[in-house]
Order: C-alpha cells, then structure tokens, then sequence
C-alpha cells in the first residue's frame, strides 16, 4: 500500500511535523523566484557594465556559471552589446 494512503493517528506531533512541511514547501518555491530574480538582475548589472566576474562575486555563482547564463540569457532575447561611442 502506498506510503500516502495509510491510515496514521492524528497527533500533536504530526500537525507540528505537517506545519513544517509546509512552511519549507512556501520557502523552497520563494527561495526558486529569487533565485530567478537574482539571475535576471545580475544579467541587466552585466549588460548595463558590471563585469561578470564582480556580478559572480557579489551574487554568489561562479563566474563560468554566470557566463553561461548571461551568453543563454542575450541568445534568448537577441541582445547585442552597443557599439562603445568613442569622442
């Protein structure tokens, strides 16, 4: 029988075990939206001149990483670096 289907005694232990369950689950899927967020704000810093190595360092990721990501993210969206205005 599945793990799911049994029949368990409702105890105090059980809802505070249910609780953190679920406080985890609504952590997890925040911490993966930010962890979205910080990727496409590290991208705009890169693109607007933060080099990719201070970007790695302050976000976390390896530069080879956030190379990769950013090279991903400008092959998606058909971003091209302007030309640099010499006067």
């Amino acid at each position: 029988m599945p793990r799911q289907l049994r029949k368990v005694k409702d105890t105090p232990e059980l809802r505070v075990f249910d609780a953190t369950v679920r406080d985890y689950n609504t952590a997890e899927a925040r911490l993966f939206k930010l962890r979205d967020k910080l990727v496409e704000d590290a991208i705009a810093a890169i693109r607007a001149g933060l080099s990719i190595a201070e970007a790695a360092r302050r976000s976390g990721y390896s530069r080879e990483h956030l190379s990769r990501l950013y090279a991903d993210a400008n092959k998606r969206d058909g971003w091209v670096k302007p030309p640099e205005q010499t006067d």
